[in-house]
């Protein structure tokens, strides 16, 4: 028995280098309480090697 769509869930997301010289992070995941805008931010900061600036 097969339950679900029969495929595996994926998630994307977008980075964006804007002119002002900041980092702007889009993605399909919703956040119900998690902290994803920090999370996030704090991922794409470590992996890029910028300062964090919330």
């Amino acid at each position: 028995m097969m339950l679900g769509c029969g495929v595996g869930l994926w998630e994307s997301a977008e980075v964006r280098f804007n002119p002002t010289g900041q980092v702007t992070v889009y993605s399909g995941s919703h956040s119900h309480g998690q902290s994803h805008q920090t999370t996030f931010a704090q991922i794409t900061a470590m992996n890029l090697g910028f300062q964090l600036k919330i």
